[in-house]
């Protein structure tokens, strides 16, 4: 069979991956568009538009650079030059889109010597419903965690000591917490090779001292960070702080929400892989976001489908490569060629539960719990929940007639189709006075405040504002005088 130097990808590959990238790319896209995008997906573009205007990194919302908040240096080095030669919302889908097949790419070249397991794994990471589903809905710079952690074990592997220690840094470079996975990892391969285990500990723990406890405080010029504080509050401010209260007081830590949360939440991340991880000590380099999402202060952010479970699942699928490795060749085929069904049939399931059940029982059993209720698994058929996506023309068309020197004010599914505008912001932003040029109110937004004064509030600014559309509970106002509530 022919092959091709890039990965060794054959024929069939190439075909599969093409087509892959053209489906995902067009459902993704009709997603965005019927407003069924995120809330991240706006964010990112919105800071890169901020960017391109002068203004680094920053964020509306908080009025802040947003580095502070997030440490995402790679995503500026990759995406920041590519969006600002095609500013659009569309180029983050293609990239994130683009970012995770090269990581498939990259799970075949780890497992390449388990022969035709390899192929089984690449088509598997494809089609695992978490890659899906970021792909589709989502956009963080967290995703660029996945590729590089890929790169960094091929290079382990194959003993590629510059391009180990290269990817080693764009892998801490992702985002501020990842120098504990790398931390973990230097634990890891200690056992491996003692020499490059203490390095890569040390990198790990003198950019774990630099980054989250000198950098971001600099450039947030505070020690308060909104991230932290906001699900972690009862742990500290900064990651330092939480990571000292979990140190020091365990206890307090691991028994602050419900335990059995916490247990649903980790059979739901091991659940697809037959829980073959636990029988592999790289698992040990996904303690910390399981952490970061075990020990959220309430169980709505205790989800195994958030983008802060895919380095969860990348972890996970190279601790069960190694699973695999070590099994003899008739054992390891049907073991990966159970694994293959089993992603399939929790595709399936996230895709065909809603037709079956009027609740979230899918999600209960399968999908990380009550929690994950907000983020069902459904990929390739609509999902028309909100009132917006229902009327996804007649908004389009107010959309258009909104003049971009405007300042708005908009839900947070809607976000991300506003980030051209002169001023935009979200629910999290607004005090007593509202003086936007449009503001766009609905019921459905899962984090508008004040959700039982709602009424109250609609009134009060139907007195400086005028009500343009009205669909069911979702309104647009346009401002007359604006009004303090």
């Amino acid at each position: 069979m022919t092959r091709f130097k890039f990965f060794d990808m054959n024929k069939k590959k190439i075909i599969f991956v093409t087509i892959y990238i053209i489906l995902i790319f067009l459902l993704a896209a009709y997603k965005h568009y019927t407003f069924q995008s995120t809330y991240e997906l706006g964010i990112e573009n919105r800071k890169l538009i901020q960017t391109m205007k002068g203004h680094f990194y920053y964020f509306d919302d908080f009025d802040w650079n947003d580095l502070g908040n997030h440490f995402h240096i790679v995503n500026i080095l990759i995406v920041f030059p590519i969006h600002y030669l095609f500013s659009s919302v569309y180029t983050l889908i293609i990239i994130k889109i683009l970012a995770l097949v090269t990581s498939a790419l990259v799970v075949y070249e780890i497992s390449k010597d388990l022969g035709d397991v390899a192929d089984l794994l690449f088509y598997g990471f494809l089609m695992f419903p978490m890659i899906i589903h970021i792909q589709l809905e989502d956009y963080h710079a967290v995703i660029f965690s996945v590729p590089f952690f890929l790169l960094t074990f091929l290079a382990f592997q194959k003993n590629w000591t510059k391009r180990f220690y290269l990817f080693l840094i764009c892998l801490l470079l992702v985002q501020e917490d990842i120098s504990l996975m790398v931390i973990m990892l230097g634990g890891y391969l200690f056992f491996h090779d003692k020499a490059r285990g203490i390095k890569v500990l040390l990198i790990g723990i003198i950019a774990f001292l630099l980054i989250p406890n000198m950098i971001q405080p600099a450039i947030m010029n505070s020690e308060w960070f909104f991230h932290y504080s906001y699900k972690y509050g009862y742990l500290g401010s900064t990651l330092p702080k939480i990571v000292k209260t979990i140190v020091t007081n365990p206890i307090h830590s691991f028994t602050y929400t419900p335990l059995y949360q916490k247990a649903i939440l980790i059979k739901s991340l091991l659940t697809p892989y037959a829980f073959l991880p636990l029988l592999s000590p790289i698992s040990i380099i996904a303690i910390p976001p399981i952490l970061e999402i075990a020990l959220h202060d309430g169980v709505e952010h205790m989800c195994s489908n958030s983008y802060h479970a895919l380095p969860i699942y990348v972890v996970f699928f190279v601790a069960t490569i190694d699973v695999l490795r070590r099994m003899t060749v008739k054992w390891r085929k049907k073991i990966a060629k159970t694994l293959f069904v089993l992603i399939i049939i929790f595709l399936l399931i996230g895709e065909v539960g809603h037709w079956l059940s009027d609740d979230y029982l899918f999600n209960y059993n399968f999908f990380g719990g009550e929690s994950c209720k907000k983020n069902e698994f459904q990929f390739f058929t609509e999902d028309r929940n909100f009132i917006a996506s229902q009327n996804y023309k007649k908004i389009h068309e107010l959309i258009d007639e909104i003049p971009e020197n405007s300042s708005v004010l908009v839900p947070f599914h809607l976000y991300s189709h506003f980030t051209n505008f002169k001023t935009t912001k979200t629910f999290y932003a607004i005090d007593d006075c509202f003086n936007y040029d449009y503001i766009i109110f609905d019921k459905q937004d899962v984090y508008l405040p004040n959700l039982e004064r709602f009424d109250v509030i609609l009134e009060d600014l139907k007195k400086g504002y005028e009500v343009i559309l009205q669909i069911d509970r979702l309104y647009i106002l346009e401002k007359n005088e604006g009004i303090c509530i």
